[in-house]
């Protein structure tokens, strides 16, 4: 309710794609195989998750329980619940703990998750986000927009995570893809640490307005950072720019260029309150 009286619809990430070992272990973690909480990046803890039956069976349910939460607020499921929702990910960061099956179990698994979004959604504008499909993705790694994403009809919406200080370079890759299958693209996710914030901060920027991509850092926080990232406390080895901190107004002023720039892709259906 706060957030539509300020203006603002949300994007919901039902379930995180790390939370088999790398940053937590919760019930499908336990159920199904993972480990946790882990140091480094695991990449096969999540496996399981995405090939036995009854954990694609029991995600299923999760879905449909989620999509048919009745708002106390708006009296509506959440699957109709565009006053407040612009999008659905599929899951934060798919695949991330299973990247090796990816290719291989990917192409079924996200586009059969976005089939059991899209039959409670419906036609309401509330879109389907692959939720940044193998975590952060980088030149070497094209996770993210990998092309059979693009060629399922439930997806709306490819989200780009970033973490690299020049990630961006590899986007045009994506905005291609993006254009033949008629998807929109945005940045889901990015983040710059601290002690690399000054040179790239500012050039990642200039990257997204001359591509038209609209985009979410990761993060913004009202009080002292923790990065969430196994843990680390470091202040130059952190992502979130801190509100009171003296990054904020460097980052405001160069978001604020945000607000006059043209975008390549007309989210307005979704957005509309």
């Amino acid at each position: 309710m706060e957030g539509h009286r300020r203006g603002i619809k949300f994007i919901i990430s039902i379930h995180d794609g790390n939370a088999f070992g790398q940053n937590s272990c919760d019930a499908y973690c336990t159920e199904f195989g993972g480990f946790g909480p882990a140091s480094g990046t695991p990449i096969t803890l999540g496996n399981s998750f995405y090939t036995n039956p009854a954990a694609v069976a029991a995600f299923d349910n999760r879905i449909g329980h989620i999509m048919n939460y009745q708002s106390p607020n708006f009296r509506k499921p959440w699957a109709q619940l565009t006053e407040a929702i612009a999008a659905f990910d599929i899951e934060n960061e798919p695949m991330i703990q299973a990247i090796t099956q990816l290719d291989s179990v990917g192409p079924t698994w996200f586009c059969d998750r976005a089939k059991q979004f899209k039959k409670y959604i419906g036609t309401a504008p509330i879109a389907v986000s692959t939720g940044g499909a193998g975590g952060s993705g980088n030149i070497y790694q094209d996770w993210n927009w990998r092309p059979w994403l693009f060629t399922c009809p439930e997806i709306d919406w490819i989200a780009l995570h970033g973490y690299d200080g020049d990630w961006t370079q590899w986007v045009p890759n994506a905005t291609a893809l993006a254009a033949q299958h008629t998807k929109k693209l945005f940045v889901e996710e990015w983040g710059v640490v601290a002690s690399a914030r000054a040179n790239n901060l500012a050039w990642n920027f200039e990257k997204f307005i001359e591509l038209g991509l609209s985009w979410v850092y990761w993060e913004l926080v009202p009080g002292p950072i923790k990065s969430c990232y196994c843990g680390s406390d470091r202040s130059n080895a952190v992502f979130e720019v801190q509100l009171d901190g003296p990054d904020y107004t460097g980052f405001q002023t160069i978001a604020n260029r945000t607000l006059t720039a043209k975008s390549a892709y007309d989210f307005s259906a979704y957005l509309a309150l």
